[in-house]
């Protein structure tokens, strides 16, 4: 079928999970590290996976856009199999194109912070309004500052990386996904005690649209 499936049968109903995850498992080497994981997210949601270092938690995310393949189970986002489709009866990997149509709907949040030291605040969040959605500089350099303005940091908007602190960063990297409005929003940082007005509003903007799981 593909075209995204055709456009995953025109989106889900919103009563359907936008991400739905049916015993996926992933192993490196003979460590499971993923066994048997069922989760769903509906529109709207913020679901916190919790567990100790090395339970998981970041290769279940990266699965989730196909950055880290799974070996059984299955993961769909808007109804569409991630990185598999199945051909006569067989499951076949995506090709990287169709890949990429999907990836532009499922947005990532690292842990670490990944700016690219050489554009400051704002050019960082424009990135994705640029190279994935071919939005003009104007308009995505609008978005940008009004996202900026939302998790505090308006009068850091032209400043470099270097030139932030390390709770700044990690702010300054959060919204980056939301202004291209993702289907789906995955972070694998936590909201931290040590810059609490910062995380609160990183979280906020995820929590109150509508749009996003």
């Amino acid at each position: 079928m593909t075209a995204i499936d055709t456009a995953a049968a025109s989106r889900l109903p919103d009563s359907l999970p936008v991400v739905a995850i049916r015993g996926v498992t992933k192993s490196f080497g003979a460590n499971q590290v993923l066994k048997g994981v069922d989760l769903d997210v509906r529109k709207g949601e913020v679901v916190s996976v919790i567990g100790p270092s090395g339970s998981g938690k970041t290769t279940l995310l990266r699965c989730i856009n196909f950055l880290e393949s799974y070996d059984g189970g299955s993961i769909k986002v808007d109804g569409v199999e991630v990185g598999y489709r199945d051909d006569r009866d067989r499951r076949r990997p995506r090709s990287e194109r169709e890949l990429a149509k999907i990836r532009a709907e499922t947005a990532m949040v690292f842990q670490m912070f990944n700016l690219f030291p050489h554009l400051t605040a704002a050019e960082n969040v424009m990135l994705g309004l640029r190279k994935v959605r071919r939005m003009e500089k104007p308009k995505a350099r609008a978005v940008a500052e009004r996202w900026l303005d939302r998790v505090g940091l308006a009068d850091k908007r032209d400043s470099l990386p270097a030139q932030l602190s390390g709770g700044q960063q990690s702010a300054s990297a959060s919204p980056g996904p939301s202004p291209w409005t993702p289907r789906s929003c995955c972070s694998t940082r936590s909201p931290r005690r040590s810059i609490p007005s910062w995380s609160a509003r990183c979280w906020r903007w995820c929590a109150s649209s509508p749009t996003r799981a």
